[in-house]
């Protein structure tokens, strides 16, 4: 079974989520770049005592990205590597040729923007050849990739309670279509004067069930007037705008009998 199958997603949004995260871990860059994967990559890096080299490649490229915005920085950031890394005396002084150190030394009288890149490329490709296939077989790149799955999952839910959250409102809507359609037509089969009836039961109903269902009052109003043409003429008290149904229901010589009664 898929993720796929899993989560019942269809193919298209399952690959765009499965793909998440898929290229990082494959390459130096893409840790160095990705700050999940760098944070396992620089555990490993201090487990085995080559950390060093990680920093140097973090420190080089933000010196790179912070001096192309503003070359006034260049001769102090320069300095600051080359005193971190580069000079004897340095705590975490990296593996460079004799050459390579020598051409630094001479470019600080005038840095430019380049005047680490060949130590950059140095020890990058030290890392590739050295330490990341053995960072690809440690600890803390399998945690890397349990957390990459995790993500995956996570996303996985959220696309699919975003999907279930589009259906449900989807249903919603054609309940509410029904529920409106059987409204009009309870109402279209009401006698008009009932409708009309400003204290009708039937009249505070219609309102009370109509309040914010957009259309339903120009239905029923509809409904009204369909009835009335086909009804029979109106009487006096249904002409006033007044209907009392319980009441119409007495018979005259009923209310007669109880008048002489008394």
């Amino acid at each position: 079974m898929t993720f796929c199958d899993l989560f019942a997603l269809d193919a298209a949004s399952y690959n765009q989520v499965a793909a998440f995260g898929s290229d990082v871990g494959e390459t130096v860059e893409s840790v160095i770049a990705d700050e999940t994967a760098l944070k396992h990559f620089e555990e490993f890096a201090k487990l085995t005592h080559v950390s060093e080299s990680v920093h140097f490649l973090q420190e080089a490229t933000e010196f790179v990205r912070t001096c192309s915005e503003d070359p006034n920085k260049i001769a102090p950031m320069a300095k600051n590597l080359y005193n971190r890394y580069i000079c004897d005396e340095a705590e975490n002084q990296i593996n460079l040729p004799g050459d390579v150190h020598q051409d630094i030394v001479a470019d600080l009288q005038n840095p430019e923007l380049d005047i680490y890149n060949t130590a950059y490329d140095e020890i990058i490709n030290l890392v590739r050849r050295d330490i990341f296939p053995r960072f690809k077989k440690s600890a803390q790149y399998r945690a890397l990739l349990h957390e990459q799955d995790s993500e995956r999952i996570k996303k996985l839910l959220e696309r699919k309670r975003n999907e279930s959250g589009k259906r449900a409102t989807k249903r919603r809507g054609s309940h509410a279509r029904i529920e409106n359609t059987m409204i009009a037509d309870t109402f279209a089969n009401v006698p008009a004067p009932l409708l009309r009836g400003a204290s009708s039961g039937f009249s505070r109903t219609s309102r009370r069930l109509t309040t914010g269902v957009p259309g339903m009052q120009t239905t029923i109003a509809g409904a009204a007037a369909t009835s009335s043409a086909s009804s029979v003429p109106e009487n006096k008290a249904a002409a006033t705008g007044v209907c009392n149904p319980i009441a119409d229901a007495i018979p005259k010589s009923a209310v007669g009998s109880k008048l002489e009664g008394t």
